[in-house]
């Protein structure tokens, strides 16, 4: 199922890297980050649940929402 999560707190190359990097630590592929839009867009297994989403991007110091 393709996602976009908006991801507050995005700066750089680097960050936005670090969320790539856990989103595919889900299962997660074909991933695309927007910093200007600070977005993340992305598919993702079905039993992958949003808030696993979310708190997974939050662990790493950004903030998440659908």
């Amino acid at each position: 199922m393709r996602k976009t999560i908006t991801v507050n707190g995005m700066m750089c190359q680097h960050c936005a890297a670090s969320v790539k990097a856990a989103l595919e630590n889900l299962g997660a592929s074909d991933v695309k980050i927007d910093l200007n839009a600070k977005t993340a867009d992305f598919n993702c297994p079905d039993a992958v649940a949003d808030g696993n989403i979310a708190k997974a991007i939050d662990e790493i110091g950004f903030e998440a929402e659908f």
